[in-house]
């Protein structure tokens, strides 16, 4: 159960470098149950132990100790974290964007080489600030309404 344990906080911590964290959170969390079940069943053997009669073992000490100070861990909270929904949400709003800004430089150069920088300088002030309209609307998580 240890053994399981350490490879879930190892996969929660390969994951959280990859970048999934909702994943890591809930790999961590498993290895900490799995930890404290282990730890409570390591308690309960060194109990036994003593009452038997027996010496209690080495090993059952240190692990009660380390587990007293495993307990004493906060737990993160992974609430503040967007939900894959909302992430998804965003990077199409982002992608929206990026798009909409690219097909407007597109439309800068193409008028600049047919008809002229003059009388396409209107036109590109018009798209300089839809561009800052759309930045201000993504700075506050809201679409853009048209």
């Amino acid at each position: 159960m240890l053994r399981a344990a350490i490879l879930f906080f190892v996969i929660g911590l390969v994951a959280m470098l990859l970048g999934a964290t909702g994943f890591a959170g809930l790999s961590v969390d498993i290895g900490k149950t799995l930890l404290i079940v282990f730890l409570i069943l390591a308690v309960l053997s060194f109990l036994v132990s003593l009452f038997q009669g027996r010496s209690p073992k080495v090993l059952p000490a240190i692990l009660l100790a380390f587990g007293v100070g495993a307990l004493a861990i906060p737990q993160q909270s992974y609430a503040n974290e967007p939900s894959v929904t909302e992430q998804a949400k965003e990077a199409g709003r982002d992608v929206k964007k990026v798009t909409k800004k690219t097909v407007r430089n597109v439309k800068d150069k193409t008028c600049e080489m047919v008809n002229g920088k003059m009388e396409c300088a209107v036109k590109k002030v018009k798209h300089k600030a839809e561009n800052a309209v759309d930045e201000a609307a993504d700075a506050v998580n809201e679409p853009k309404t048209n």
